[in-house]
């Protein structure tokens, strides 16, 4: 099925400016969906600030992992936040090398399909998932 027939959730990007003791700017980044409601963004330093704590598929997963609540980051190089992946498809229909399985993940608030990095090794970088997922779930990192 092509993208542009899809149903879509209507995505916007907030920046909420709040000043700080040092009168510097602190720029904090979430997404707002048609609705109002209010989510982060995969976060660009998982590697940093998140502990590997199992595998699946063959790619690793970083916690928290509770579930079915939180599911955490599946993939390393190729990455989703399975807890804010809707699981609508858009990175399984852009990828040129099929990278990505719908996964079923039963009872997850978010959606319980979720997109897996299955063939995390086959990514050439074109980061066209990582741009067009409507939900910022996805990250790419060079290995």
């Amino acid at each position: 099925m092509l993208q542009n027939q899809r149903n879509h959730k209507t995505f916007f990007m907030s920046f909420k400016l709040t000043a700080s003791r040092s009168r510097k700017p602190n720029i904090s980044r979430f997404l707002c969906n048609r609705d109002g409601e209010k989510f982060l963004p995969i976060d660009p330093d998982f590697q940093k600030n998140r502990q590997v704590v199992g595998e699946h598929n063959g790619h690793k997963v970083w916690g928290p992992v509770e579930p079915p609540t939180k599911l955490g980051i599946h993939g390393t190089n190729v990455a989703v936040d399975w807890d804010v992946c809707t699981g609508d498809g858009v990175c399984v229909d852009v990828c040129p090398v099929s990278l990505y399985d719908l996964v079923d993940a039963p009872g997850h608030p978010t959606s319980e399909k979720k997109s897996d990095p299955v063939r995390e090794p086959d990514c050439i970088q074109c980061l066209a998932c990582e741009m067009q997922c409507p939900t910022a779930a996805i990250k790419i990192t060079p290995p």
